[in-house]
């Protein structure tokens, strides 16, 4: 069961937790049409292997070609969340675990957070990190 912590704003900031929630939940069970439902058209994802690359994926042809570029990577895979938190001014945070099976055949379970930025009753940013304090620490610095 995936916990919702909603901030002080209110109904709004309730609509961003649970449109991530119907996201995620598109997301885990492959359902592209729903995921890009609820993405911007000029949405920016910056998975691990954008950010080693250096350059995000965008768009909605941008999230098919990292579902390409996942599937090409790992025979399998799954985000599994834990919690869904609301951090205000459009930001809702991820915590859970990443667990697949890389296309070598290794079997990886990791910690994982992946903050969402929501703009216009969209995902406009998606970014992946390597677990809460990770994403916490990122939030922190750009706030400086």
């Amino acid at each position: 069961m995936v916990s919702a912590t909603v901030g002080s704003a209110g109904a709004m900031s309730a609509e961003e937790v649970q449109l991530v929630r119907k996201t995620l939940d598109a997301y885990i069970e492959r359902d592209v049409p729903r995921v890009l439902e609820s993405l911007d058209e000029n949405v920016e994802l910056f998975p691990i292997r954008a950010v080693l690359e250096g350059a995000p994926y965008r768009g909605h042809g941008g999230f098919r070609q990292f579902l390409a570029d996942m599937k090409e990577d790992w025979q399998e895979f799954s985000p599994e969340a834990s919690e869904v938190r609301d951090l205000g001014e459009g930001r809702v945070l991820v915590v859970g675990r990443f667990k697949g099976r890389l296309a070598s055949g290794m079997d990886v379970e990791t910690p994982a957070a992946w903050m969402c930025e929501v703009r216009a009753g969209k995902i406009s940013k998606l970014r992946f990190y390597a677990d809460e304090h990770a994403a916490l620490d990122a939030i922190a610095a750009e706030q400086r």
